[in-house]
């Protein structure tokens, strides 16, 4: 799972989000039958090895209609351009879902299948049959006729975003910086516009653990100095320059713990190369007598 993967997949795995990402994205007859307060996250994935280099995945169960139970799967999309047969991998994931449905259950439950992408060319919907060549009215029946919903950041007005789609900040925070993740500069220069929203959000334990995710989401992605980030977040809230700045110190931290242990690690397997004592490998290195031998059993 890549950076982008895990800060969707933590954001809208909150409930709430889900339910505000659903509501600003989806056909609004559709969101009219849907019980949004029934919406359950389901704790499992659906993907084989071979979905798993195209998309990761959120599963949630929800009520349409006051009586029939669907699934809605948030499939983020890796690549940062179009696929060309996205019903191919949509049809393979979805036999799944249902092949995991009870052999006892009468009816099988809909899927309502969401691929969410944030690549910077724009994604052209084509149904299933346009896939084929040659198909008429004779040949139509046989084709699998199926729809999936598409959220393409590309056709959505940042504007848009932080104003009329999305109701949390949450929300209208991280679709913006996903929006502009694949160029430094539009961030750079859209900082003030992107975090805007969380002025009053981040004072409060929601915004400060969401904030937190976001930034180690940005050190990791983005080449923006901890310095600027830190300055340009205070300029919006106070508590969010603090936090900032603690975040950036405590990744700095973790960077020089692991920078130690890996360069302990190397000695390691140095010494144990030059046949030195495990004892004497302990002593000088401060590992486990354990560690090493399993560092010892990883070489052989």
């Amino acid at each position: 799972m890549n950076d982008h993967d895990k800060i969707f997949k933590e954001i809208e795995s909150i409930k709430e989000n889900a339910a505000d990402f659903i509501q600003g994205t989806f056909p609004k007859h559709l969101v009219q039958q849907l019980d949004l307060d029934s919406l359950k996250l389901e704790k499992t994935s659906y993907l084989d090895d071979t979905l798993k280099e195209s998309f990761s995945d959120l599963v949630y169960s929800c009520t349409y209609s006051g009586k029939t139970v669907v699934t809605i799967t948030l499939l983020f999309e890796h690549k940062s351009y179009p696929v060309r047969h996205p019903h191919l991998q949509l049809l393979r994931y979805m036999l799944r879902i249902w092949d995991a449905q009870p052999k006892k259950q009468r009816y099988l439950q809909p899927v309502i299948p969401v691929i969410f992408y944030h690549g910077r060319k724009r994604w052209t919907y084509r149904s299933f049959a346009q896939s084929f060549a040659g198909v008429d009215v004779l040949l139509e029946r046989f084709v699998p006729h199926f729809d999936y919903l598409l959220t393409d950041l590309s056709q959505y007005d940042a504007r848009a975003i932080r104003e009329t789609l999305f109701k949390r900040d949450a929300n209208r925070i991280l679709m913006q910086l996903l929006k502009y993740v694949g160029d430094e500069r539009l961030i750079e220069e859209h900082f003030q516009e992107i975090f805007a929203p969380g002025t009053s959000y981040f004072s409060n334990p929601e915004g400060e653990s969401f904030l937190i995710s976001v930034l180690v989401y940005i050190y990791h992605t983005v080449d923006l100095s901890p310095g600027s980030i830190v300055q340009r977040l205070s300029e919006i809230s106070r508590e969010g320059g603090q936090i900032a700045m603690t975040t950036a110190t405590r990744l700095h931290d973790e960077g020089k713990r692991q920078g130690i242990q890996e360069e302990r690690r190397m000695n390691t397997q140095r010494m144990l190369a030059d046949n030195v004592p495990i004892q004497a490998i302990a002593k000088y290195t401060g590992l486990s007598i354990a560690e090493i031998e399993a560092l010892r059993d990883e070489k052989d």
